[in-house]
């Protein structure tokens, strides 16, 4: 490789990486993506916290309507 083509290469290769490390499209999707793993993991934490205490209410309200509206919860 002659010096001119390796001065070209270098030149090209600097070039590139300055582009690149200006290239923030890809910083948008992760932030979204971490955002949605975050709210996802909040619904899984009050879905299993509240899970047994609103089965329940339901099955206090089952057992209600089984009985004829006679009381059972």
């Amino acid at each position: 490789m002659s010096t001119d083509q390796a001065q070209k290469l270098g030149t090209a290769l600097r070039s590139r990486a300055k582009a690149l490390a200006g290239d923030c499209s890809g910083a948008t999707s992760i932030e979204y993506a971490l955002i949605a793993t975050g709210i996802a993991a909040a619904i899984a934490t009050v879905v299993l916290n509240l899970g047994e205490p609103v089965k329940a209410k339901y099955d206090g309200v089952y057992e209600g309507l089984a009985n004829g509206g006679q009381g059972g919860g």
